[in-house]
């Protein structure tokens, strides 16, 4: 009789368990279904201070310098901003703008509930960041190509003003004074020399600034994450 009571006991016992642990698993499987999934994704972009990939030590230390600049620059409210607009959000997902460590790249990381919505921000910001980059850093004002641009322009009127006063000296009748000669053809020589060396001035300039407007470089897009990150 204590035998079969005992029994009992441990049958009441194990049916409690075994109920105990299918209602948990179900509240853990509810739960589990009831939670937010959330995504993760990152685009990498590179900040290049050497345009031949040799880096001395102050090559070094400015571009520590620019990409820390440009972390700050992209978390930084008119930035983001401007990425709210870009992408038509009133709220943007979890951003984060990061330096990898002993290279030139920058690792540009979105988080969210929706896996277009953050490829779409991570790539946006780093789109911002490349069209900006000139903007940033001139404050609008005009480059160095632009202002000899216009110099060159000056000097091409001029010189060739000189150039046809030179040619009418030459052949006017009666013929001008050799010393009047002299000195405009003087003149003339001064100026062309004058141009030749704005011209050069121009090409090393925008040869040097369309070495700087590919600076920043996407290396790698960010790509729709299929699966949750957590």
């Amino acid at each position: 009789m204590i035998q079969k009571r005992y029994l009992n006991i441990l049958l009441r016992r194990k049916w409690v368990i075994i109920i105990t642990l299918i209602v948990t698993m179900i509240a853990v499987a509810i739960s589990t279904r009831m939670q937010t999934p959330t995504y993760y994704t990152s685009s990498v972009i590179r900040i290049a201070v050497s345009a031949n990939g040799t880096l001395s030590y102050s090559d070094y230390v400015q571009a520590t310098q620019l990409m820390n600049t440009y972390v700050e620059i992209a978390t930084s409210k008119p930035i983001l901003d401007k990425l709210k607009a870009q992408t038509d959000l009133k709220y943007l997902p979890s951003i984060k703008v990061t330096v990898i460590p002993n290279t030139e790249l920058v690792q540009i990381s979105a988080e969210g509930v929706s896996p277009e919505q953050i490829t779409n921000v991570a790539n946006s910001l780093a789109e911002i960041l490349i069209s900006e980059s000139n903007e940033l850093y001139l404050g609008g004002d005009k480059t160095s190509q632009e202002i000899l641009e216009e110099k060159l322009a000056v000097s091409q009127t001029d010189l060739d003003l000189t150039r046809a006063s030179y040619a009418k000296l030459i052949i006017q009748t009666p013929a001008a004074s050799a010393e009047k000669v002299e000195i405009t053809r003087q003149i003339f020589q001064q100026k062309l020399n004058q141009h030749s060396t704005l011209l050069g001035q121009y090409t090393q300039t925008a040869i040097r600034e369309e070495i700087r407007s590919n600076m920043i470089t996407v290396i790698k897009p960010a790509q729709v994450p299929s699966s949750p990150s957590k």
